[in-house]
This record gives C-alpha cells, structure tokens and sequence, in this order.
C-alpha cells in the first residue's frame, strides 16, 4: 500500500474541496482524486461556522471524505491523516524578532528555533496549535532565508511569521472535527504554500505581489528578495461583486454570478463602460467594487511601506475572480504593475483525462493544489511521526495510540513546515 499520499481539505466560502495526491519523483503533483461541494448563499454570506450547526457541516464534510475516499478505495489506497488548508478571515498575521547574542559561539539547532519561537508566541499570546514561518536568519550580520545546518552564532536575529486566529477559531474547528473520526488534522497557510509553487524563482527574487482573490476574502503577499515580506486579508472577494449586481440588478445570486463571469467586464476607463439591456450599468457596478478592493490593496501596501517601483516583477494573480474580464487592464492602470494570471498546469503530472478534468474546470483550486505539496504524505495508514492539531494523536489503531503522555501534549505546527529541516540547506 502506497505510504505518500496527501489528503488536503479546503473549507470555503462558496465550497468544499478534498484532494487526494502525491508529489512525484519529478516534483509534480499526481492527482488521485478530487471532489467539491457547492455552499448556497447563506452559508457563504455568514461564514461556515456560524450559518450551520456542527453536526451538519460536520455530514458535508463526511460526505466529501467519503466521496475522496471511495475513488481511493478503487485503486486500493485510502484516507489515513487529512490537511486542513486555511487561507479566510478567521486568520491573521503578525511579524516578530527574535534575538540572542553570546560572547561565545552558540549553535543555532532545529530545537532552538522551535523554542525561541514557542517563547515569542508565548509572550504574544499565540497558540502553539498554529503554524509559523521563518522569514529570514541574520547571523553574525549576515541575511539568509535558509542556513547550513547547525550553524554557529554570537549574535542572531530570526524574522517569524505567526499566524493567529480569531477568537474562538481553535475551538470551532476542534468542536467541529470531534464529529468526524479522523486519525489527524494537519494545519497548512494557504498563501504561503501558494506563493512558493506558484511564483517563479525571478519573480520571488526580483519583488511581487501575490493575490488570491476568495469567495469573501482577497489574500496578498508580498515577496521581495526571495523572503516573504507581509501577508494580509481584505475581507472582500468575488462574492463581494456578486452581491452588489445582484442588489443594483434585482438579478439572484446566481444568476448575478453567472453574469459577471460571462457578460461583464472591467475597464481601465470608466468611458468606457458597457451598459446592457438585462442588466443595467452591470459593468460600473462590478468595476467600482473591484476598485474599491484594489484601493484597499494599495492602503495595506503603504502601510507596509512597500514601494510599488520596488515590485518590479509586478502582480500575480488567482481565484474565481480572476476569471472576470479585463481584470489584467484594471490592476494595471491601477498600479502601474505587469500583472500575470497564476497557472497550476505546470505542477501537474497530468493535464487531462478523468482524475484532473474536474479539477482544472474549477477556478478556485490554486489553493488547495499548492497546500498539497507541503503535507507530510504519511497518509495511508503507516505510523506518523508527529502529533496532530486539536491535540490528536496521529495513530490508526488503539494500541499505537496509548502512546506516553509526552507524545500526546505535543502540539503540531502545521503540515506546511514538514520538519524543522526545512530550514536548512541541503
């Protein structure tokens, strides 16, 4: 029984996905299975925790496992540890230092990082549940993203990413999974997994703002330098745009959104909007929204004191969003930036056929498909070597999982970090 594949679960606004997968030889994504469950509009509108009782998300959620696991079945795979992929408005960031200087040379080990981090999110107030990410090393004076292993310092400074949550965010998504017997929940960021996959290696090194445009929300990421600089949430999305056509239009949800992605279209000149017999000034409507979203990206991007002339590989963008007309035209006149439209073609074995067909088809997989790279694949029911989010244990049977009471006060750091020897260079 094959021992590599990774179960990733995204819970969005406007739906559920599952992927099964594994990361070949070659690095490309091997699709094996995957699934989506369309949400309606009230449960996108106010959030998947608070529009359903547990119990029924927690059948949607069986249900979408079920259908995963039943095409693994068929090839005799299955389920073991799921990733749970992350990327709404329940999350935030926060940037912090870490420095230590000794008169003797200290060397600098994975528990070291470990702990100066579990000190700082400690002091911060940040669960230890979630993950984080190094941003950069000064040692001695010099700036690296990776360093040779355990190195030697006098004087360190570590650059950390936390991620937080919202209140009561941990104890949602624990009450929700303590319905669906799972062996694991791994944690992975999102937009930080889609940064690494989907941008090339000039445009990480050369400046670029990264934007994934959700259901509810627009996530952006800035990489300078080859190290991600900021990451923030606008709690805007394609629904956003949908809901004023709908309102300004008397058109239905549906039937709005299926107007905006067919019929109507940005523009760089506000001359030039379309105005059509079924639905009125359709094309203002979605373009002062849009350029309402742009401007709050601009705001947090002078907030963070990033100067647009220093992101010289311009914007990447991805999401549903990104499939409306003239999107290209408007970020540009807007910013003055190239702009490019993110691909995943690339990191796949295959293109076409049945397993992919489906996943291609829906334009809101760029992140669930670049999460998968980063779980640990240890899901097909061999023995993990890690605990789980939510204090699971990662153990298929009940012998494996009367394991010592240290094992089980471990916490995870999520599946986006694999192993702290991530942080070191080969």
């Amino acid at each position: 029984m094959e021992n590599n594949i990774v179960v990733v679960l995204e819970l969005g606004n406007s739906a559920l996905r599952c992927l099964a997968s594994r990361v070949e030889g070659d690095g490309k994504l091997n699709v094996l299975a995957y699934e989506r469950l369309d949400l309606d509009k009230s449960f996108m509108n106010e959030g998947w925790i608070s529009a359903h009782k547990y119990t029924d998300l927690s059948y949607k959620v069986k249900e979408i496992l079920r259908l995963v696991s039943n095409r693994l079945n068929m090839n005799g795979r299955t389920i073991g540890d799921v990733y749970l992929t992350i990327a709404g408005r329940s999350m935030m960031t926060q940037i912090a230092v870490v420095t230590s200087k000794s008169d003797e040379p200290v060397t600098l080990t994975s528990e070291k990082i470990q702990s100066f981090a579990s000190s700082k999110r400690k002091e911060l107030g940040i669960s230890e549940e979630l993950p984080f990410y190094v941003l950069s090393f000064n040692i001695d004076g010099q700036l690296m993203q990776k360093i040779p292993k355990n190195p030697s310092y006098k004087a360190l400074e570590i650059n950390y990413l936390f991620i937080r949550s919202k209140k009561n965010f941990l104890n949602d998504y624990s009450s929700l999974f303590s319905k669906i017997p799972l062996n694991n929940m791994g944690l992975i960021m999102g937009p930080i997994a889609q940064v690494q996959k989907v941008l090339s290696s000039t445009e990480k090194r050369s400046g670029v703002l990264y934007l994934d445009f959700g259901a509810q929300q627009t996530s952006m990421v800035v990489v300078q330098n080859n190290l991600v600089k900021d990451f923030v949430v606008i709690p805007f999305g394609g629904n956003s745009l949908t809901d004023d056509l709908s309102k300004e239009c008397n058109l239905n949800f549906d039937k709005a959104d299926t107007f905006r992605l067919k019929e109507l279209c940005f523009t760089s000149n506000l001359e030039d909007l379309n105005v059509s017999e079924e639905v009125g000034f359709g094309d203002e409507v979605i373009d002062c929204r849009m350029r309402e979203i742009i401007m709050f990206v601009l705001d947090e991007l002078d907030e963070m004191k990033i100067d647009l002339k220093d992101l010289r590989a311009g914007i990447v963008y991805s999401g549903g969003v990104g499939e409306s007309k003239g999107l290209d035209s408007l970020l540009s006149s807007m910013t003055g930036l190239s702009t490019r439209k993110a691909s995943i073609s690339s990191l796949l074995v295959e293109t076409s056929g049945d397993k992919v067909d489906a996943l291609l088809k829906d334009t809101g997989v760029t992140n669930i498909v670049c999460s998968a790279f980063f779980g640990d694949q240890d899901c097909s029911g061999e023995e993990p070597s890690s605990p789980g989010l939510f204090g699971r244990k990662r153990s298929r049977d009940k012998a494996s999982s009367d394991n010592t009471n240290e094992q089980q006060s471990k916490k995870s750091k999520g599946g986006f970090l694999k192993g702290l020897e991530q942080w070191f260079t080969e």
